[in-house]
């Protein structure tokens, strides 16, 4: 017998899930010289990684059989250092185990989702897969920053001063005195969690493979600040304000939109629970801030520095598959 041609095919053989496997995906042959009519030929097939020669003893899995034979299926040499021919030639049997990743479906259920659950094909046996997983997650504050004070009538025109930047969102603000009184900006770094009620200490990073941005953003126009109402536009949340003058000057503020990513999908967070702070003196206000899951969503003041100021504060929540 003569065995002294590579095998070449352009035809998968097995298909799992979305991928198909060639043979040179499934089977490594291998030549000697000798024993084979003084030529070199090919006399051995062994299983490349990722498959194996025995079969799994439990689980689904897919099996082939190579579609030439060989003179040597196993990997014993003789003295010569060279392979024995067998008196029998044969196919090379190798196999995959298969699970519910390899055709496109999850194993379990991935941690914080809700998944359907399905009965499907693995290999040589039936299984139960996940897939189509979603879930709601809630932003809540990690840590927050204080931007440059400065004074209220010439509040603007300066990022340090006026904008939270790095996806970050206005969680409280600082005015004392009147138009030549301090302004202050607090800005809050807001991460996913899978429960609504929580608390984050500085270090909580948020839950693994999320990230959180803030895009779309824009200044609104001048407005005067005397008798002044504003709330961001449904979806918006404010991350920057301008003003100048005293309370006949003008002020404007800068808004963006809340985005979440799983790593496979992207959505933006609903606002919800509307929360107004206790009315203050705008001069004698200092300090309006919230944690946890509340981010700034509006600004109320009423006459001059002598009159009453409120905020509003939402939080953020958003749906995600997976």
């Amino acid at each position: 017998m003569t065995y002294n041609n590579s095998y070449v095919s352009s035809t998968p053989l097995v298909t799992i899930g979305s991928k198909n496997y060639y043979f040179g995906d499934i089977f490594t042959e291998s030549t000697m010289s000798g024993n084979c009519n003084g030529t070199q030929c090919i006399v051995s097939c062994s299983c490349k990684a990722g498959w194996t020669d025995i079969k799994p003893s439990s689980g689904g899995y897919a099996i082939v059989n190579s579609p030439r034979i060989y003179a040597h299926t196993s990997t014993t040499y003789s003295t010569r250092s060279t392979y024995s021919v067998s008196s029998t030639p044969q196919q090379k049997t190798c196999y995959k185990k298969v699970t519910c990743e390899d055709i496109g479906y999850f194993s379990a259920e991935p941690a914080n989702y809700t998944c359907n659950k399905f009965t499907v094909k693995l290999g040589s046996v039936d299984g139960t897969c996940y897939r189509n997983c979603y879930g709601y997650f809630y932003l809540h504050m990690s840590y927050a920053s204080t931007l440059t004070s400065r004074k209220e009538s010439n509040f603007k025109n300066d990022a340090n001063v006026t904008t939270c930047s790095g996806n970050k969102i206005l969680v409280g603000r600082y005015h004392s005195g009147d138009e030549n009184g301090t302004s202050q900006l607090k800005c809050g770094v807001f991460h996913v969690h899978s429960s609504e009620t929580t608390s984050t200490g500085s270090c909580y990073s948020g839950l693994y493979g999320f990230t959180v941005t803030v895009e779309d953003a824009y200044w609104t126009d001048w407005k005067g600040e005397k008798g002044s109402s504003f709330n961001a536009p449904y979806g918006y949340v404010i991350i920057g304000r301008e003003h100048s003058g005293d309370e006949r000057g003008k002020t404007r503020y800068l808004v963006g939109k809340v985005y979440v990513s799983n790593g496979k999908n992207k959505s933006t967070a609903t606002l919800y629970d509307a929360t107004t702070t206790a009315s203050c003196k705008e001069s004698k206000c200092g300090w309006v801030e919230k944690t946890g899951p509340y981010m700034m969503t509006g600004r109320r003041h009423d006459g001059d520095e002598n009159s009453q100021t409120t905020y509003t504060f939402k939080k953020g929540k958003v749906y995600l598959t997976y």
